[in-house]
């Protein structure tokens, strides 16, 4: 079982800042231009490009964290943001982008020789913020009065004041969720450009591969002709569409956007039905 506190970093390093907030999944556009800064992102880059924003203490408030003398309070509790764009400007200032992964609590502060601050970190009692970013086949999640994965609340799960009694019903907004989740397209062309390329291309086996990726089966004679039927449709829809061909991409390693490439992306979007599949999802 994967656990956010097994793939985070135990060491962060933290930024405090007051009057900004990073929440899971949310983006923080950051100009830095300090040295001490400027030398943490650099650090960052070169190794898991985590950074921990956290909102410093203002005097008379919070108690004393245990942290190296000398440095203003912390609150307790941070956030860690992945650099997910950066950019250098002409006069020596760095421009990026944080994207909210999990908050952590802040476990001590730790000696350091860097000029930015440095934490141990306990990522722990904050699993649910990685549930959309975990890339796994099952899901292990927390599900409690106060803890809960944000996809799963659209499911119409157990009730935990009530004994975790459920009551069964198919919701309209579930297929919803799942049809426009971030994980699952993601996902999907993650899975439609790796099957392509372990195919060649090949169209009969891409579709028997995707099946038996996803649905762990073989696909059956029909589906594997309604299979091929969607992707001549789509391909000829897509090679026609210019409105189709706006915002795609030809990196293979861009996932947040569609391949430019219509056979490819008629791919993805096949992979990305079998993911909305009854089979594919469970709940119990």
């Amino acid at each position: 079982m994967i656990r956010a506190h097994d793939v985070l970093p135990p060491v962060l390093p933290v930024f405090p800042l007051g009057g900004v907030i990073l929440l899971p999944g949310g983006r923080l556009p950051l100009n830095i231009f300090e040295p001490r800064y400027l030398a943490m992102i650099d650090d960052a880059l070169g190794s898991h490009r985590l950074i921990g924003m956290v909102q410093p203490v203002r005097a008379g408030l919070g108690t004393n964290l245990g942290l190296v003398s000398g440095a203003p309070e912390i609150y307790g509790v941070g956030c860690a943001g992945r650099i997910s764009s950066f950019q250098e400007s002409g006069d020596g200032r760095y421009l990026i982008t944080l994207t909210g992964v999990a908050r952590f609590r802040v476990a001590e502060e730790l000696a350091v020789t860097t000029p930015y601050r440095q934490v141990r970190t306990d990522f722990a009692a904050f699993e649910a913020d990685r549930g959309e970013q975990e890339l796994r086949r099952s899901l292990y999640f927390r599900h409690g009065p106060n803890t809960q994965m944000t996809l799963l609340t659209t499911f119409d799960g157990a009730v935990p004041q009530e004994c975790y009694q459920r009551t069964h019903s198919v919701q309209p907004q579930q297929a919803l969720a799942l049809l426009n989740s971030q994980l699952v397209l993601q996902s999907s062309r993650h899975l439609a450009r790796s099957l392509n390329s372990e195919t060649n291309g090949d169209l009969k086996v891409f579709i028997e591969q995707a099946f038996l990726q996803v649905l762990a089966r073989p696909a059956a004679v029909e589906e594997r002709k309604i299979g091929a039927d969607y992707l001549r449709e789509q391909l000829e829809f897509l090679e026609s569409s210019e409105t189709a061909k706006q915002g795609a991409t030809n990196d293979t390693a861009d996932l947040k956007r569609p391949s430019s490439d219509p056979t490819l992306r008629a791919r993805e979007n096949l992979v990305h039905l079998l993911f909305n599949h009854h089979e594919f999802v469970t709940i119990r």
